[in-house]
């Protein structure tokens, strides 16, 4: 994954940039990419980068999390159709990776064998640092082997039909029966919340996008009728750009809605009808974005967005 993103699509960027508008202004270029991609508005799970890509070690997880708004961020600058990965699938069936071939198990290895040690070292001769705490923890993971089977052959022994009974001590004392927890799992609990900018709600009668309306959360708030308590949310409306996704990025488009005399077009709905949260980038177009400007200024800033996909799995079923 790093290879085909980093190696790849990221250094190819920077080559066709300088390529086609040599190195003095392909820079600048790359530093309104990066100021683009810093001004990604935040979501529960998305790594922010305020650095834009310029960062020296990159890892396997950094590689994940850029590959989901990079693609925005370089629109206007580099034409979408120019760089289609879809020649991969060939070059996969020609030269790929024998069936039933999966790399995620080498790196797994990796981590639990030359990353944590590593990390565990003080950086200095590491090597026999990391060989030695391999060795403890191939050591420990034996002996939890060997304690999950004496454990077994302990259990299997005391149920033996013939095994003596234990007599009760007199002076022993009396524990009383617990009472059942009455807690539901399924009832709300106090803790930590995560508020989302930017959410679905529901629509009847259609599936997936068309199914579904972007609204931004501007507050929570409930109220009590004839005894019963409202659970709401106030929520300005977005409206989608078109009636299907962007053909170049595959997302759909949205803006937010105003009324003729400018005023947002603002709502109270039920909070049992928002589905789940989304994330917004705005369409950067080929206009450059001032350094000042942060990533919780982005939704009022810019005038239309994309609902990103690629946020996480779940939106990239619902949005695709």
């Amino acid at each position: 994954m790093k290879g085909a993103f980093k190696d790849h699509l990221v250094d190819w960027v920077a080559k066709y940039l300088k390529a086609m508008h040599g190195t003095k202004w392909s820079e600048e270029i790359m530093s309104n990419i990066d100021r683009r991609v810093a001004a990604v508005p935040s979501f529960s799970g998305l790594q922010y980068f305020p650095q834009g890509h310029d960062f020296k070690q990159w890892t396997g997880d950094d590689s994940k999390a850029l590959m989901k708004v990079f693609l925005l961020a370089i629109e206007g600058h580099v034409p979408q159709d120019m760089h289609s990965m879809v020649h991969y699938v060939d070059m996969i069936r020609l030269f790929g990776a024998p069936n039933r071939l999966c790399s995620s198990i080498t790196e797994s290895k990796h981590i639990k064998a030359i990353k944590e040690p590593w990390w565990w070292s003080n950086r200095h001769n590491a090597l026999g640092q990391m060989l030695v705490t391999n060795q403890c923890l191939d050591k420990l993971a034996g002996s939890h082997a060997d304690f999950d089977l004496l454990l077994s052959y302990t259990m299997a022994d005391e149920n033996e039909p013939d095994a003596p009974a234990i007599a009760p001590q007199p002076d022993a004392p009396v524990i009383e029966p617990q009472q059942a927890d009455d807690t539901d799992d399924a009832e709300i609990v106090d803790g930590p919340t995560v508020l989302a900018y930017v959410a679905l709600a529901k629509t009847p009668y259609a599936e997936g996008m068309r199914g579904l309306e972007v609204v931004r959360v501007i507050c929570f708030f409930s109220f009590k009728h004839n005894w019963e308590v409202y659970p709401c949310t106030l929520i300005q409306w977005f409206e989608k750009i078109g009636d299907c996704p962007d053909e170049d990025t595959g997302m759909w488009m949205v803006a937010p809605s105003f009324h003729e005399d400018g005023s947002r077009n603002l709502a109270v709905i039920h909070i049992e009808t928002v589905f789940c949260a989304a994330h917004l980038i705005a369409i950067y177009g080929s206009e450059y974005i001032p350094h000042s400007l942060n990533f919780y200024h982005s939704l009022d800033t810019f005038g239309s967005f994309y609902v990103n996909k690629y946020a996480d799995h779940h939106t990239f079923k619902i949005a695709s």
